[in-house]
């Protein structure tokens, strides 16, 4: 369930990191002091918790008490925040611990949702490797999929679309920790898959209403 993460602005196209994967845009406004959030198409979906503890190698609650920082690299807009660990369910890099401050890397884009402050949060994570951000951080695998609000111990998924946020409901944190006790982290698990057409044509769409357009072998390039 692994997929390449590619952000575009202004037809510009990279590797975030391997992980959860998703096509789409991020524009700046026609005031430059202010960023409008872009959209994302993820072209696989996590639909259990299952799915997520089978793809995700870190599995925390968190919260922070600061607001993340939006900064651009090469035409794309990010976002990092720094949380605070509260408790570890899951840590393949044996790098976390309870209490440390680490450094969230997002996409500006509606379907990775920024944490809110003083909210606990669930977060399925993999560590960041690229170029964009210096040092140790990490991302939400699957962006709004891997990401669930906590609430007296209750997982409320951040997700608005696919089956994640139906197949969630009424779980809570105990859940979560049955589920990673019982299934293993597999990194083959995450093996990249090609994106469906209908995921094709709604990116094709999106970047339309961007006033982008590419050429069939630009698309043909994104998509192999």
């Amino acid at each position: 369930m692994k997929f390449k993460k590619i952000a575009v602005g202004t037809i510009l196209s990279f590797s975030i990191l391997g992980s959860a994967t998703f096509l789409g845009y991020s524009l700046l406004s026609e005031n430059s002091e202010t960023i409008d959030r872009g959209s994302a198409v993820v072209s696989t979906d996590f639909s259990t918790l299952e799915d997520l503890a089978e793809a995700s190698p870190i599995v925390i609650t968190a919260q922070t008490k600061d607001e993340g920082e939006i900064f651009t690299y090469s035409d794309v807009e990010f976002m990092k925040t720094q949380i605070k660990v509260n408790d570890i369910l899951r840590d393949e890099s044996n790098q976390l611990k309870k209490g440390q401050t680490i450094t969230l890397l997002q996409t500006y884009v509606n379907e990775d949702p920024a944490i809110e402050k003083n909210e606990k949060v669930l977060l399925y994570l993999e560590q960041y490797e690229g170029k964009v951000i210096d040092g140790l951080a990490f991302t939400v695998n699957g962006l709004e999929q891997g990401h669930f609000k906590i609430k007296d111990g209750e997982i409320i998924s951040k997700s608005n679309n696919g089956k994640i946020k139906d197949n969630t409901k009424g779980r809570n944190l105990r859940d979560v920790k049955q589920t990673l006790s019982t299934i293993a982290y597999d990194e083959n698990a995450q093996m990249a898959e090609p994106a469906p057409e209908s995921d094709k044509q709604k990116y094709i769409e999106n970047l339309k209403k961007a006033g982008i357009e590419l050429t069939e072998e630009e698309l043909a390039e994104k998509f192999k």
